[in-house]
């Protein structure tokens, strides 16, 4: 019998115990039960390397006592851009990732490149007036492009820079950096909500940062079932500067104006209510749209090209 020392993401330790004839894969749903985490979103590793789920511990070399990681994977979920121009207009978007994620699904499909570990996609459209996309690799006629991404990095690139109270002043946004495998999200960023206000909180924050009306129902229809696991959740949106280190999108012909509204949110356990609620930000949803950097006159111009992304990621 192999005793098997789990490292937690947070740094805590579980013991346990597997026949050395056992597939990896057996030790992936106890782990998760520890963990109160789904099956699917853990990821195990040895000497910081992923495990092939259907190899068996002695046919890996472990030792009785060695020690495992545990990556929980984050989703980015559902981001979503869309192309308004006044006139007729050919555009190609290039979008890549840093290092922490990888692209998981595609909409209308194009080949991915990865050179040196980094994912990038560029998509060539025709812009109609009336905000339709006409993609020219697939013949595709769409309202939008999609893509998802999954997190595949062990431990986050640096620790993440611990900013003032307030998200939306000069020294919050000073040197903030999203990695995707380690999100940020804490009182001193974030506002905490009762589950029934959230959608009525994210409508009226989506409408100041100049989001139409079709894409605040579509962020709020895509992120409602998530948010309505939990009984308490908080969220923040990135500051579009943050967002762009880890996600760089090129659209030529430049446009006017681009906005990217990609927010983070958390179930919240109801006996850690009362440590959100007292150090949570101010819950005016229209702080977010300084803290974002959202140019609402010019992202609201409809004789301008304009680019508006949306997407977001429930943090595990």
């Amino acid at each position: 019998m192999f005793r098997v020392r789990v490292r937690a993401p947070g740094g805590d330790e579980g013991i346990f115990h597997v026949q050395p004839s056992a597939r990896v894969r057996d030790l992936v749903h106890p782990v998760a039960r520890w963990l109160r985490k789904c099956d699917g979103s853990v990821r195990l590793l040895y000497n910081l390397t992923r495990f092939n789920y259907d190899d068996t511990f002695e046919g890996v070399d472990f030792q009785d006592g060695d020690e495992i990681d545990v990556f929980i994977e984050q989703v980015g979920g559902k981001p979503v851009i869309y192309l308004l121009s006044p006139t007729p207009t050919s555009a190609t978007v290039a979008l890549a990732l840093s290092r922490q994620w990888e692209f998981s699904a595609l909409y209308p499909a194009v080949p991915i490149e990865r050179k040196q570990g980094q994912d990038s996609v560029a998509w060539t459209v025709d812009v109609r007036p009336d905000g339709t996309l006409h993609d020219l690799r697939t013949g595709s006629d769409v309202a939008y492009l999609y893509w998802e991404a999954t997190t595949c990095q062990a431990r986050p690139l640096s620790p993440p820079p611990d900013h003032a109270a307030n998200p939306g002043s000069s020294s919050s946004l000073a040197g903030e950096v999203f990695q995707p495998a380690a999100p940020d999200i804490r009182p001193s960023n974030s506002v905490l909500l009762a589950v029934e206000d959230a959608a009525k909180y994210l409508d009226t924050a989506l409408l100041g940062m100049a989001l139409h009306t079709e894409a605040r129902t579509s962020f709020i229809t895509y992120w409602l079932p998530a948010i309505l696991r939990h009984k308490f959740i908080a969220l923040r949106f990135l500051p579009q500067a943050a967002y762009e280190g880890a996600a760089p999108m090129d659209v030529t012909p430049v446009p006017d104006v681009m906005t990217r509204v990609f927010m983070l949110f958390r179930g919240i356990p109801k006996e850690d209510v009362d440590i959100w609620t007292s150090s949570s930000i101010e819950r005016d949803p229209a702080i977010w749209r300084d803290v974002v950097g959202v140019d609402t006159a010019r992202a609201t111009d409809e004789g301008l090209f304009r680019v508006l992304e949306w997407g977001g990621m429930e943090v595990n």
